[in-house]
């Protein structure tokens, strides 16, 4: 059984392609361990889909949360004076 880092890992890996191809969750799940271990066949760690099954179950409040964040960030950002930038000409 891999450590749960490793798990969670594997789980934001699963999420990343879910979220790319648009495709049921279970056949994310299945593509990413027959894609990428096709030669290894590690056993399926339970903890993984459940991170991910949970994860796209709740999407919704998830990208709520991540856009309140990204618009106090964004705010922030614009009261500084605006996004960091090099000089002209590079550093």
């Amino acid at each position: 059984m891999p450590s749960r880092r490793r798990s969670r890992q594997r789980a934001l890996q699963i999420l990343f392609l879910w979220d790319a191809r648009r495709q049921p969750v279970d056949e994310a799940i299945d593509g990413y361990y027959d894609t990428l271990y096709s030669e290894e066949h590690p056993e399926r760690d339970p903890f993984v889909a459940d991170l991910v099954r949970g994860t796209v179950e709740h999407v919704a409040e998830v990208d709520e949360q991540i856009s309140k964040h990204r618009r106090a960030l964004a705010h922030r950002a614009h009261a500084r004076g605006g996004p960091q930038r090099p000089p002209p000409g590079g550093l």
